[in-house]
């Protein structure tokens, strides 16, 4: 039996939103008719985005991670979808998946330029996901995140859901990464230094938190290798052994990875090159 327009809508929406449905210039919303057909942001969820960067400023060719997060509803399914645009509404930076068995990036069809993170079927059912985005090497001013959340009622039909929606700017800044995480009232990763003699690297790092510290690493296709907590350390430095994260040891192929630190409600994400 072949699958009606609405059909073949709800099964797309299951494994990711359309694109061009953030609310962010020149695009709708899947509060749109004939999607799910209801008001924007009305209803009794909180939906936020959060920046990693300090005082929400980026600095040039450096790794912040966002957060998208919908708060206090009862729904089951929901499903997410972000953008990046500079001043001139023009995708800006570089989406980098810390989980892509539950996300993926998608271009936009009438905006073809245009890059956005969405879900895939495996990561609607959850209420928060985090993203990497890589500012770009220059200033382009300010950078604005649109993001949408849909919290359906998972009825198997397009009615009575809740679709919210919400922006956050961020301001160039003109500080270096390391002259930015290297001030002492700000949390984030000062250095990472790889040692390929012995498989370690080095991160040196300042926290405001006494919370457990937590060490991720991620290859460059978002895939992660695993994690390593460090104790309740508030700044200082620790030696984080790739025998630790991976099987492969200190035979780890040569390339592009990125580590993320955790401890309480902050985070950092900082790219650096195996040798």
């Amino acid at each position: 039996m072949a699958l009606s327009a609405g059909s073949i809508l709800l099964l797309s929406n299951l494994d990711g939103a359309f694109p061009e449905n953030t609310g962010a210039p020149g695009e709708l919303t899947c509060g749109r008719a004939p999607c799910h057909n209801v008001p924007v942001n009305v209803g009794t969820a909180q939906m936020s985005i959060a920046f990693s960067g300090n005082d929400l400023k980026y600095v040039a060719d450096s790794t912040y991670e966002l957060t998208v997060t919908i708060a206090n509803q009862q729904s089951l399914r929901n499903g997410f979808e972000i953008l990046a645009l500079n001043e001139n509404n023009q995708n800006t930076g570089e989406w980098i998946l810390l989980d892509p068995d539950k996300m993926k990036i998608i271009p936009g069809i009438g905006l073809p330029s245009r890059k956005y993170v969405t879900h895939q079927a495996a990561g609607n059912m959850q209420t928060e996901w985090k993203i990497a985005w890589k500012a770009p090497s220059a200033d382009v001013g300010v950078v604005t995140f649109y993001a949408s959340v849909n919290a359906t009622n998972n009825n198997g039909m397009l009615t009575g859901d809740e679709v919210y929606t919400r922006s956050l700017a961020v301001d160039f800044s003109p500080l270096s990464g390391t002259q930015e995480t290297a001030r002492p009232e700000v949390s984030g990763i000062v250095s990472v230094s790889p040692d390929g003699t012995n498989g370690t690297l080095l991160v040196r790092y300042f926290l405001k938190t006494s919370a457990d510290v937590r060490f991720e690493i991620f290859n460059i296709s978002g895939q992660n290798m695993s994690a390593i907590v460090a104790g309740k350390q508030p700044q200082g430095e620790h030696q984080v052994s790739w025998s630790n994260l991976s099987a492969s040891g200190s035979g780890t192929p040569p390339g592009v990875y990125f580590i993320r630190l955790a401890a309480g409600r902050e985070t950092a994400v900082r790219k650096f090159v195996w040798p």
